[in-house]
């Protein structure tokens, strides 16, 4: 066989191998190559690597003519393999995906004020520092959990997020759950975190980035699912003008 054809393929099979890594103990019904180019993250490369396939088919399958390949890969298919795998095996880092200049609230914060700052922003969960360290998430769940257990009590324009502690570490609450990584993971991990639609019977509403990687450390981004969409949209926005 001809060395670009070997080449092509030799690439082929390394980003389907990659895939296969990548979304390993996940539930895809196709192969994983095309089922990245179907995803919202392979959109930008759709119709390339679809061509792609179809060379790497004939190339894998068909019989060849005396003895060489009947279809040979062209220069930009070869190139254009060649930097799909190499964004696949460096991807951007999580923290870019991130929301860096975090609100976060305290336990002396009025509860009320805070309620109606997340609604005209449009935020959904509001870290808790307290010392510089985080102690928990404030969400709409926080009151909702808590009226559950205290019908009768009626929320003030006194009321702080501190009265709320018991219901604000990120283990307490009730119907979300939410992870911490370091700065090092990469999208792919948050990825494929956000793609588990529950987590012992809970959804992900949020990843922290922490300078270890856990709870105790400083908080340092915070991912949501709806990140991860906005950047994708960006993100392939700018990829199908360079292509």
């Amino acid at each position: 066989m001809n060395h670009k054809a070997e080449y092509f393929l030799d690439l082929y099979k390394q980003i389907e191998e990659l895939l296969g890594s990548v979304y390993s103990g996940q539930r895809i019904d196709s192969n994983p190559v095309k089922y990245f180019a179907e995803s919202s993250e392979g959109k930008a490369y759709r119709e390339e690597l679809n061509i792609c396939r179809e060379v790497r088919n004939l190339l894998s399958h068909n019989p060849k003519i005396n003895g060489e390949a009947a279809v040979m890969p062209s220069d930009e298919s070869v190139k254009f393999l060649e930097k799909l795998l190499n964004r696949l095996e460096n991807p951007p880092l999580a923290m870019e995906y991130a929301t860096k200049n975090i609100v976060f609230t305290s336990y002396r914060e009025k509860v009320i004020p805070l309620m109606k700052k997340m609604e005209m922003r449009g935020y959904s969960h509001i870290p808790v520092i307290e010392k510089g360290r985080f102690t928990g998430v404030f969400s709409i769940s926080t009151i909702f959990s808590y009226v559950i257990d205290n019908p009768d009590y009626n929320i003030t324009e006194n009321t702080e997020v501190g009265f709320f502690k018991n219901y604000l570490p990120a283990e307490n609450h009730a119907n979300e759950t939410f992870v911490f990584v370091n700065p090092n993971a990469d999208y792919w991990t948050a990825k494929r975190l956000m793609e588990k639609k529950k987590m012992k019977n809970k959804r992900l509403a949020a990843i922290f980035i922490t300078s270890n990687g856990l709870e105790s450390g400083k908080l340092l981004g915070m991912l949501t699912p709806l990140d991860i969409i906005k950047k994708e949209i960006e993100t392939n926005d700018i990829e199908e003008e360079k292509l």
